[in-house]
């Protein structure tokens, strides 16, 4: 003897009993498919276009620039790297930098 679980057998009828109809269809749009953003996806696409502005000026300016290397290079030839004065401040900013001073 097999038995059958009840909804199986009386299901179809069952659901007419309770009422249960199948929910309305929407109605097709006139003009086909339609898309609509959240804020959110806005929000990340209004970024993405800032992004994209603030790359385009990134890329114009130039990797190297001559002047800080010319700068950087006196410096370094006279010595202004090796003083005491600059060891001191380079440390300062170190200790700091890394929460071991106030």
């Amino acid at each position: 003897m097999n038995i059958d679980p009840v909804s199986r057998l009386y299901g179809p009828q069952l659901n007419k009993a309770a009422g249960k109809a199948k929910p309305p269809e929407k109605p097709p749009s006139p003009s086909g498919d339609t898309l609509a953003l959240s804020p959110q996806a806005r929000e990340l696409q209004r970024l993405a276009a800032e992004t994209g502005t603030v790359n385009a000026r990134l890329a114009e300016i130039p990797d190297v620039r001559p002047e800080i290397v010319a700068s950087t290079r006196e410096k370094v030839a006279s010595g202004h790297y090796n003083s005491p004065e600059f060891t001191d401040k380079l440390a300062d900013k170190l200790l700091k930098a890394f929460g071991l001073v106030d």
